[in-house]
C-alpha cells in the first residue's frame, strides 16, 4: 500500500452535506478508505501552512478565503489505497479534485460533482507535493497519530455529520451532537459502549414530536443512560444529566472544539440555549420549574 493521501473537506463541502458523499465515493470509484480524521475548525496558522503560495496570489481577497475557511467545521482526512494507475494516492487526489478555475469543465472532478458554489467555494484541497503532504499530516495528525487501521464508516460518517437538520428542535440537536461525542469518544480508542446505538434510537424517536414529547423521552433517555453519562460530562450536560451554568456552557462548547466536535455558531447558540433552560434540571421560565424534578437521581418521577 502506497503512503495515504491528505484531503481537506473544505467547510463549505460540510455544510452542503456533501462531505460523506464524497468519501463514498472516493471508496467505491477509486478504492480509497479512510485512515484517518480530523473534523476541526482551521486556525491562522493552519490556514497559512496549506494555503502559504496561494495567499500572494489571491492579493487583496485573501481576506474572504480565509474567513471562508476558518469560521466553519472542515475534516482533515487520511486515505489509503491502492492509486493505480498513478503512482501514489496523493497524485490519484490531484488528479480528481478538478480545476482551480470554476470556469474550467470537468463534470467527474470532485470538485464540480459536489456542488462547486462559487469561485471560492472549491469543495476540497489537496496537493500532490510529497513533501506538503507529509507536512500537513504532521500538522493535522501528530498528537492523534496516524495507523493503517482503517476507520469504520459508522464514525467518520457521525462526525461529518456536523449540523442537524434544519428546524431540528434544541432536543434533536443535543442528541444529534451528543451522538457525535460518543462517535469521537470511539475514534480516539475507548471501547465500544452502547451509548451510540442508543443515541440513535432516540434521535429517530424524537423526529416530528411536540416540544413536551420530545422532552419527556430526553429525561426517559437520560434516567435510563444516567450511570454511563455520568462518566462523561459533555454528554452528561448534553443530555440532561447535570445542571449547567452559563459559563460552563460556554466552557463545553469550547472544549468540544477540540475533540472532534465542532460547531456552528447557530449550532453552539441553540446548544447552550438548551443547557440554560430546556434541558437543565434545574432551569426555571419565568420563576417556574421547566423539570418535574430537581435532579435525574432523585426517585419522584411519577411524571415520566
Amino acid at each position: 500500500m502506497s503512503c495515504p493521501g491528505f484531503l481537506l473537506l473544505r467547510p463549505d463541502c460540510l455544510r452542503s452535506g456533501n462531505a460523506i458523499p464524497l468519501l463514498d465515493h472516493l471508496g467505491s470509484d477509486y478504492g480509497l478508505r479512510v485512515t484517518g480524521l480530523r473534523v476541526l475548525r482551521l486556525n491562522f496558522r493552519q490556514f497559512q501552512a496549506l494555503y502559504g503560495p496561494q495567499i500572494r496570489v489571491w492579493g487583496k481577497s485573501a481576506w474572504l478565503h480565509r474567513a471562508l475557511l476558518t469560521r466553519g467545521p472542515s475534516a482533515a482526512v487520511l486515505l489509503s489505497g491502492d492509486p493505480a494507475p498513478c503512482p501514489d494516492v496523493p497524485s490519484l487526489l490531484e488528479s480528481i479534485k478538478g480545476p482551480s478555475l470554476a470556469t474550467e469543465r470537468a463534470p467527474n472532478s470532485l470538485r464540480q460533482r459536489f456542488g462547486r458554489q462559487s469561485s471560492f467555494h472549491s469543495v476540497v484541497h489537496c496537493t500532490p507535493d510529497l513533501a506538503r503532504q507529509q507536512a500537513n499530516i504532521r500538522m493535522f495528525f501528530k498528537e492523534h497519530g496516524t495507523t493503517s487501521a482503517i476507520v469504520p464508516r459508522e464514525l467518520w460518517s457521525i462526525l461529518l455529520e456536523v449540523d442537524p437538520p434544519t428546524g431540528a428542535s434544541v432536543f434533536e440537536a443535543a442528541a444529534h451532537t451528543a451522538r457525535r461525542v460518543a462517535a469521537s469518544r470511539l475514534l480516539a480508542g475507548e471501547k465500544p459502549s452502547r451509548l451510540l446505538p442508543a443515541l440513535k434510537r432516540l434521535l429517530a424517536g424524537l423526529r416530528g414530536r411536540h416540544y413536551t414529547d420530545q422532552r419527556t423521552a430526553f429525561l426517559r433517555f437520560a434516567r435510563r443512560h444516567e450511570y454511563e453519562l455520568g462518566g462523561v460530562p459533555a454528554l452528561a450536560s448534553l443530555l440532561g444529566c447535570r445542571p449547567s451554568t452559563a459559563a460552563g456552557a460556554a466552557k463545553l462548547i469550547s472544549s468540544l472544539e477540540h475533540d472532534n466536535v465542532p460547531l456552528s455558531v447557530e449550532l453552539s447558540h441553540l446548544l447552550q440555549a438548551g443547557m440554560l433552560a430546556d434541558i437543565n434540571p434545574r432551569a426555571k421560565w419565568e420563576g417556574r420549574r421547566l423539570y418535574p424534578y430537581a435532579r435525574i437521581g432523585q426517585k419522584n418521577r411519577s411524571s415520566l
